[in-house]
């Protein structure tokens, strides 16, 4: 009987270890952030910035202000830069005339009125993107 009561309590600590981490890994804090096409109304300024390669002027600056309008226009202070979508989480901004691609932000973190965005250019490259941080104005 002692053999059994022992080999049971050991089943039931591993049952209950596997719980523990079955729950705990599915957690909602393992999503990726990602933008709606209503958290990003409004106008937002550049605070800081800085990238992750050398890349080049892509005429982002700090103070410059990014306002988002309900019916996908956009300005940025970036030429042609006038139109946007959201898609898969990400904005994707455009050229109104051409559609051209221009930017692609993707959200790194988001508290309260201030967000931490990685800038890419046309395309999602690794390492090839500038790290802005937002506040809501």
């Amino acid at each position: 009987p002692l053999f059994r009561s022992k080999n049971f309590s050991l089943c039931a600590l591993v049952a209950l270890l596997a719980l523990v981490f079955v729950t705990t890994s599915c957690s909602k804090d393992d999503e990726t952030p990602s933008f709606d096409s209503e958290s990003i109304l409004g106008t937002w300024e550049i605070q800081s910035m800085n990238y992750a390669t050398a890349l080049g002027d892509w005429g982002i600056e700090v103070h410059q202000k990014l306002t988002f309008k309900g019916n996908s226009r956009c300005t940025t202070g970036i030429a042609g830069e006038t139109s946007y979508k959201v898609e898969d989480g990400l904005i994707k901004t455009y050229n109104e005339y051409s559609e051209t691609p221009m930017f692609i932000y993707q959200l790194v973190h988001r508290e309260g009125n201030k967000m931490h965005v990685r800038v890419y250019k046309k395309v999602v490259e690794e390492g090839k993107y500038y790290n802005i941080h937002l506040e809501k104005k």
